[in-house]
């Protein structure tokens, strides 16, 4: 069964987030879970995205965009899938993701990147403290049917972060990776 978040609610926050490549996201994509062009790693959560006004928007990407600079694509891993909030009211499958060992240690230094973006941007809104511990992870889809392991294993494997989006209740910006 869909729960809460499949309705579309979630795009209603803000956030700054690897985006998997068109072709990895295509691959990726189960049915009855999140659309390719919505699959993405949260970096970090920045609460409602009615909450920011044009400005902050503009200085949280243009902060993003300054220290993304140069910054190559992220080569990771989704090494396993697991069902998050079973018992709740937005049980959700994910793909767990770890560095790829061959491509070194990334995802921990986009962590920080973003961590560092909103340091830097002048704001005056108010986040809401990060989950902790920080879990790298992909949502594929927001439900609580278990059947969704199968496709979710299936997909197991590479996957390639080419962008960092920085999005505010559905208004969002692609900024790429090794530009």
């Amino acid at each position: 069964s869909s729960t809460a978040a499949a309705d579309g609610s979630h795009m209603s926050g803000a956030m700054i987030a690897l985006m998997p490549t068109v072709d990895d996201a295509e691959r990726l994509a189960i049915e009855g879970g999140e659309a390719a062009e919505q699959l993405h790693l949260t970096l970090r959560y920045l609460g409602k995205g009615a909450d920011f006004d044009e400005e902050s928007r503009a200085a949280i990407v243009d902060s993003v965009r300054a220290l993304a600079e140069g910054m190559p694509p992220i080569t990771s891993k989704l090494f396993g899938a697991a069902h998050w909030n079973g018992n709740g009211d937005e049980p959700s499958w994910v793909w767990s993701v770890g560095d790829d060992p061959e491509h070194g240690q990334s995802l921990e230094a986009a962590h920080g990147m973003a961590d560092e973006a909103l340091l830097m941007a002048p704001i005056d809104v108010e986040l809401p403290a990060p989950h902790t511990p920080w879990v790298a992870h992909v949502c594929g889809a927001y439900s609580g049917e278990l059947d969704l392991i199968i496709p979710m294993e299936e997909r197991l494997g590479p996957v390639t972060f080419d962008r960092i989006r920085v999005a505010f209740a559905g208004d969002s910006t692609d900024i790429p990776l090794g530009a």
